[in-house]
């Protein structure tokens, strides 16, 4: 049996410097970890082995993948657990971690997914409860956080917190860093973000697909168009299909997009009817919706927001649970 790893020797010489530990360590992770061991001792595992060399080089402690969590409990004894795995895979890594250590170790648990109220719904039932929550989304990533955090978002939900201090010591890095502390509960975060960050990776996805690209006559605002693409198209698709699936709100997002888009084309239409001098017809050319539909399906779709959204929250739980 290989020998545990050997870990830094506990410090108390200042409450502000933490022991955390980082359950994935891909590309949000190395950047994480490789931010907080600037001030903290952090102790880093993935289940991808090709990728601890980069451990040493962010000055954070590797550890093997298959008792990961068991070392950084019981040798390691870290102060913070962040879970920092893809949204998908979430639910499946928090499901395996060893709950006995856990209630006995009580660390304040973290996530840093980029959906708030599902992460918040499985740790709340998978945690025991001697351990503190807290559900964070840093609002920037390698790139847009590759100088300095200054004026950077950092959101947070205090879901579950007893011991304050620790709390308020995690949280004062970001703090410190520069970033703009947000607090805002899960169901907030998640009502903004379908129609800010979903809405933004769902334009970059569509102009992908359009193989937008540079020419020599760009004006500033294709220039612009074509960096959303590029940027979201860094992320993974799975990054993007968590965004849909495990947020419920990005369904609705994703229909008001489809409509605002016919309703624009509609408009387009018209006009061009009423300059050829015919007579605006319920259907636009090739049977396209006219701009008096989009704009009352768009009024429809304006009242059924609400009920919407509860409606898409019922689904969103029971495909969950399927």
């Amino acid at each position: 049996m290989p020998a545990p790893p050997a870990f830094p020797a506990c410090t108390s010489a200042s409450s502000q410097v933490l022991r955390v530990g980082v359950v994935g360590f891909g590309c949000f992770g190395q950047f994480l970890a490789g931010h907080l061991s600037r001030t903290n001792h952090v102790f880093v595992t993935s289940i991808d082995e090709q990728v601890c060399g980069m451990a040493a080089e962010l000055s954070c402690t590797w550890v093997p993948w298959g008792r990961a969590v068991t070392e950084m409990l019981t040798i390691a004894r870290v102060d913070v657990l962040i879970i920092a795995t893809s949204i998908v895979s979430f639910a499946s890594v928090v499901s395996e971690l060893p709950f006995d250590l856990l209630r006995s170790a009580q660390p304040l648990i973290v996530d840093v997914l980029s959906v708030k109220e599902y992460p918040r719904g499985v740790l709340l039932r998978e945690m025991p409860a001697q351990c503190d929550i807290l559900c964070t989304h840093p609002m920037f990533g390698p790139s847009s956080g590759r100088g300095s955090w200054e004026g950077l978002r950092f959101v947070f939900d205090e879901v579950r917190i007893s011991n304050a201090g620790r709390a308020r010591s995690f949280l004062s890095f970001f703090e410190l860093a520069g970033c703009a502390m947000v607090p805002m509960s899960c169901a907030q975060h998640d009502q903004q973000a379908a129609s800010t960050q979903f809405l933004t990776h769902l334009t970059g996805r569509v102009l992908a697909e359009q193989a937008c690209e540079p020419t020599p006559i760009d004006t500033v605002g294709y220039q612009n168009l074509c960096a959303v693409k590029d940027n979201v198209c860094k992320d993974s698709f799975d990054l993007f299909y968590g965004l849909f699936k495990y947020n419920q709100c990005s369904l609705d997002q994703l229909r008001r997009f489809r409509d605002s888009l016919s309703a624009v084309e509609a408009q387009l239409m018209e006009r061009m009817q009423k300059e050829s001098g015919e007579r605006p017809r319920s259907r636009g050319a090739a049977g396209r919706p006219s701009a008096a539909h989009g704009r009352r399906r768009g009024a429809r779709l304006v009242r059924r927001r609400s009920r919407d959204c509860k409606r898409a929250s019922r689904r969103w739980q029971g495909a969950l649970g399927a």
